[in-house]
């Protein structure tokens, strides 16, 4: 029972229960989504070499989420089981930074972005002796050598006085102590080339 529950909560497939007697059958129907193309072989191949390359970028929690997402793809495409064999990619990974803790802050920069809103960060430079916070107009994160970094324009505090700077910033995602969403909303620029 606890089985079947998990695989309708955690897999995301609907599992139904009929009771006739005192015999209980449970039923997973294969439906298709209406209105999408099923995923082909080599896209799903594509993702997976993806997956694999930039899980240690993402961390676990996000990594899960996202292989998940392919999981369900992957129950779109008509492959023999033989086909589905693992293990034709690989990522070396010395040095890297372990982003799961940070987590965290990658959904909430992710939440900024989406909704348009300045975030308040709490910041520490590699070679500062404690952290500053300031306010940003959060942008784009990308991933760059390895690690993942965050396009900013920073933003005018609340009371304060402000002169729009020169340059964009550029955070190291794992040097970001506290990210908080303001209500102050911005508009992306029109003219902004990454």
């Amino acid at each position: 029972m606890r089985l079947v529950r998990d695989l309708g909560s955690s897999v995301g497939v609907p599992v139904e229960e009929e009771t006739s007697g005192r015999q209980k059958y449970y039923r997973i129907r294969a439906e298709r989504p209406s209105g999408t193309l099923p995923m082909s072989e080599e896209e799903w191949r594509l993702l997976e070499m993806c997956g694999v390359f930039a899980r240690h970028l993402l961390g676990t929690d996000l990594f899960a989420e996202a292989e998940q997402g392919l999981v369900k793809s992957r129950a779109l495409l008509k492959v023999k089981d033989s086909e589905t064999e693992r293990g034709h990619f690989a990522a070396l990974k010395t040095g890297t930074i372990d982003f799961t803790p940070h987590q965290k802050t990658i959904r909430m920069l992710i939440k900024a972005m989406e909704k348009k809103r300045v975030c308040r960060v709490t910041y520490r430079a590699i070679l500062a002796d404690r952290a500053k916070t300031f306010c940003v107009k959060p942008l784009k994160l990308f991933a760059y050598a390895d690690s993942v970094y965050l396009l900013a324009r920073m933003a005018k505090p609340p009371g304060n006085r402000y002169r729009e700077p020169d340059f964009d910033l550029i955070l190291a995602v794992h040097r970001i102590r506290k990210v908080e969403l303001t209500e102050t909303l911005f508009e992306r620029p029109a003219t902004h080339d990454f």
